[in-house]
């Protein structure tokens, strides 16, 4: 009902009614026909098109406050349970490499032109151009969007297409720019690429819309924590690709993880599927209970400098962040909304004198002219919650 209204050009608005908005989300089950027929994918590949455009669309309305919308019924729902509850979700019996025999392909109704700008050490560019070739385009699906009118901020579900393009899987620091202002996008991994997905809104047919993709490349490491049988501490100097301690750990023959927190010791026990560590963080420290020796291969990225590695009140389990060592004289405090050297922290009271690593089964006192070293696990007191300032 809603769709039909819109397509009669009687209305461009969602408004608090079910029936108004149901539309903008029952594209899953639209987008995944599309793949099929457009794209000649295989049901895997459909079915993971819809997902990813339900996923891009709910990341895109993290913004969106319902509490701030000028509306005569208030909102009782949010844009996440707007979304959830009218999305038709499928589930696949059966294997996803089918590919439906289709007697033609027809032509997307756009089309996408993508040109190198540039390329340099520090950035570099893309530009995308999406032009719409046929009416289908005006109603391919539609996005969520904060809209204001007349002084009223309202929410709105305008018909878009979805600009792409397939970046190095090293491309950080993403923006994508229309006429100079940044949109809003998405970004997934798909093999040895990076996929960016935008919104190209209210496109007008044979009317070229011109985006510039800005990015960095930044280029992977792999950091090696050799576990030996009993405590190993260690930490990560790079920020992980995939932080979950579960995937890292997968087919490793461990007993337990460790770190410290404000109330002690979290701690993820294998066998007793106790699971309070989650995830691996640069800077953090950690233990590992081995049952049998192994090396971890831990791929991720260099962390953006300055680095801060929280500090709370107590003892806390710290790493360095970044690979290489840092002299206790080079770090920096931040408490109180202040910055101190390490020295003036400990004259503060602010931090303890000393820090204590782990040394043939047990803590020692790390000398005072000893530096941090990227990979090891040093113990450390704090009066107060405060930060470590690397870089």
């Amino acid at each position: 009902m809603s769709l039909a209204f819109l397509k009669a050009g009687a209305v461009d608005y969602v408004g608090a009614s079910a029936n108004s908005w149901i539309f903008v989300s029952d594209e899953h089950p639209g987008r995944m026909f599309q793949a099929l027929v457009f794209e000649n994918a295989t049901i895997g590949e459909a079915m993971m098109a819809a997902n990813n455009l339900y996923i891009s669309k709910l990341r895109a309305t993290d913004g969106i406050d319902l509490e701030k919308i000028d509306e005569s019924q208030p909102w009782s729902i949010s844009v996440e349970d707007m979304l959830n509850q009218t999305v038709s979700i499928y589930n696949l019996f059966g294997d996803p490499a089918f590919r439906p025999t289709i007697p033609k392909t027809p032509d997307l109704p756009y089309e996408i032109e993508v040109s190198n700008l540039s390329e340099s050490n520090a950035t570099d560019e893309v530009s995308v151009s999406v032009t719409p070739t046929s009416e289908w385009s005006t109603d391919w699906l539609y996005w969520i969007v904060e809209d204001t009118s007349d002084g009223y901020l309202s929410l709105n579900a305008p018909a878009a297409l979805v600009g792409e393009v397939m970046l190095p899987e090293d491309a950080e620091d993403i923006v994508v720019k229309e006429r100079g202002r940044a949109v809003w996008h998405g970004e997934e991994i798909v093999g040895e690429e990076k996929r960016v997905v935008w919104p190209v809104l209210s496109p007008a047919i044979n009317e070229s819309r011109t985006f510039t993709v800005v990015y960095k490349l930044i280029p992977g490491e792999v950091q090696a924590v050799n576990v030996s049988v009993g405590w190993t501490p260690f930490s990560l100097h790079l920020n992980p690709k995939n932080p979950s301690i579960a995937e890292v750990l997968h087919r490793t023959n461990y007993r337990a993880i460790f770190t410290l927190s404000k109330d002690g010791w979290n701690y993820t026990i294998k066998d007793d599927h106790a699971f309070n560590v989650t995830e691996l963080k640069p800077g953090v420290g950690y233990v590992i209970d081995g049952d049998e020796s192994f090396t971890l291969e831990i791929p991720g990225k260099a962390v953006e400098l300055p680095y801060m590695v929280e500090l709370v009140e107590g003892w806390n389990l710290v790493g360095v962040p970044i690979n290489e060592t840092v002299p206790l004289a080079n770090l920096t405090v931040r408490a109180n909304h202040k910055r101190y050297t390490y020295s003036e922290a400990v004259d503060e009271g602010i931090v303890s004198a000393f820090l204590w690593t782990y040394r043939d089964g047990s803590w020692v006192y790390l000398d005072k002219n000893e530096p941090m070293i990227p990979g090891e696990a040093y113990m450390m007191e704090a009066a107060l919650d405060c930060e470590l300032e690397f870089g």
